[in-house]
């Protein structure tokens, strides 16, 4: 049984790795279940993982039965199962809310410090009620505190601006 819960363990855990290095590798598998139940191929993996690791674990430090061990470690894993499925749930959420690049263009902000074409600054503008700060590009020297327009986005991090008319 400890050659059979270290293979699980391992390899279970290599995937989940994988899958946290290479975000979306597993999209392709994604399940379809009906309603929100908040699992996901990321979560059964690691849920997996756990359940190894526990079971190799307790294996190890303990002389429970092995069907003890194996319910201790089924427990853990679904446990684990469900916490990455509502931690992907909730990452999955603030992104919907991220801003997109078009949503971006045209909002006004506050330079946090200066930009030059040379070297890029910060600005600081209000998303959704929040404050949100961008890498400012731009084409002319802009001082600190100066009041800015985005003209265009590059993704949801940088952005050219240009002083407010």
């Amino acid at each position: 049984m400890t050659t059979a819960l270290l293979v699980v363990a391992i390899g279970a855990s290599a995937l989940t790795l994988i899958a946290f290095i290479f975000d979306g590798v597993f999209d392709a598998f994604e399940l379809s279940l009906p309603g929100d139940v908040g699992i996901s191929t990321v979560g059964i993996v690691g849920g997996i993982a756990v359940f190894g690791w526990t079971g190799l674990i307790l294996q190890q430090l303990t002389d429970w039965p092995a069907a003890a061990v194996i319910g201790v470690a089924v427990v853990a894993g679904l446990v684990m199962m469900l916490l990455l499925g509502a931690l992907a749930k909730a990452l999955h959420r603030r992104s919907a809310n991220q801003p997109q690049d078009t949503d971006l263009t045209g909002q006004t902000g506050m330079l946090t410090t200066a930009a030059s074409p040379q070297r890029p600054g910060v600005v600081r503008i209000r998303w959704q009620g929040a404050p949100r700060t961008l890498t400012a590009l731009a084409e002319q020297d802009l001082p600190e505190g100066a009041m800015v327009r985005i003209v265009r986005a590059d993704g949801t991090e940088r952005a050219l601006v240009a002083p407010v008319d």
